[in-house]
This record gives C-alpha cells, structure tokens and sequence, in this order.
C-alpha cells in the first residue's frame, strides 16, 4: 500500500505490505483510514485504498491501478492517475468538468492525462497561480499561462461549454480569454466535444 515513510517529502513516498481488515469494505463503499490519510492502513478490501479522506478519516475505496507502468488498466468507469513518483497508481471515477457527476461529494472532476477523474478539490480561483491538477476549486483547470494575467508558470483556468456561451462566460472571466477545446479536433471522447477552457494570447 501506498503511505508516508516521514522520510521524505510529506504525503505518498513509499509502499509497504498493510493489514487487510477482517471485514473489509468493498470498491465504492464508505472507509476509513487509520491514523492519518497517508497511513497505509484503511479498511478497504485488497486491491484498493481509502480515497478522497476527509478531516475525519473517512473516504470511498477505490481500485487499485492493475497492470504494469507501461500499460495500466483499470475497471470500466474508471480513469488511472499515477503520481509524479509513481507510488500511487489509483483508478479514479471518470467524470466530465462541465457536470457534477462524482458520486463521491468531496470529490470533483479534473483532468488526467487524456481524461478525467474525480479528485479533492483545492481553492485556487481563475488566474491564481496552481501547481497540481487538483490546485484549483472544481470549476478551474491548472494549465500553463492561461491568459496574460497569469503570473506564474501555471494558473487556474475556468472550464467551459463550447456549446452554451462559453466565449461569453469565459469573457465575463477575462475579456483576454475565449473558450478553446480542451480536446485536439476529432480526439475528444464520446461526450466530452464540448469542454472548453477560458484560454488566452
């Protein structure tokens, strides 16, 4: 299980072998962690880890990535997110940004990689400056200089609807802005060709 040795940086930084509780909790139900959100010691089932905890320890369990780092798989439904470090590799519900479909409610929907999952969210509002993908309050992505008001490598940056006002929304934002494809024409997933950001010259 992923946890946190306190030997480096805080937060995930290495795995070892944890319990397995005698009644375990199965994928999408209710957890807990045990000591603290990175202990490495939840009440999942194996195969999965106590996501999304809150303040209290409680969380929802979720899979496991499967495979190896070259190819990970993961349920139908579900995204693979890997950290910078590759400790942890979970599979996170798949969403879209322009709707709140996270079963989980502490969670919101952000991008990872070429989809999205759903995640903590953080605080940062449009043209804050963000360093993660979750940085952001769950209407923003964090992408690099979005507009000119960004001073920092990456900001926030409001998502939007390419189908329903979103140059205006996006405008009413940040006249320097317009609502651009987040997706490459023609790579968009079934359902997700409208999701824009307000992206900036």
């Amino acid at each position: 299980m992923p946890w946190d040795n306190g030997k480096a940086n805080p937060g995930w930084n290495a795995t070892r072998c944890s319990p397995i509780a005698e009644d375990p909790d199965a994928v999408g139900e209710p957890c807990t962690a045990e000591e603290s959100a990175t202990s490495g010691v939840d009440s999942c089932e194996a195969g999965a880890m106590c996501w999304g905890v809150d303040d209290e320890l409680n969380g929802y369990c979720n899979p496991l990535c499967g495979g190896s780092l070259e190819d990970l798989t993961c349920p139908d439904e579900y995204a693979c997110s890997v950290s910078s470090s590759s400790v942890v590799a979970v599979c996170l519900e798949t969403c879209s940004p322009l709707g709140d479909d996270c079963d989980q409610p502490e969670l919101a929907c952000f991008a990872i990689n070429n989809e999205f999952g759903c995640i903590v969210p953080g605080r940062g509002q449009p043209g804050d400056a963000c360093d993660f993908i979750n940085d952001c309050d769950p209407q923003s992505a964090c992408i690099g200089a979005p507009s000119p008001s960004c001073e920092s490598d990456s900001c926030c940056a409001a998502w939007c609807d390419l189908d329903n006002g979103g140059s205006a929304a996006c405008m009413a934002l940040d006249p320097a802005t317009d609502c651009v494809p987040w997706f490459t024409e023609g790579e968009a997933p079934d359902g997700l060709e409208n999701v824009g950001v307000c992206f900036g010259e």
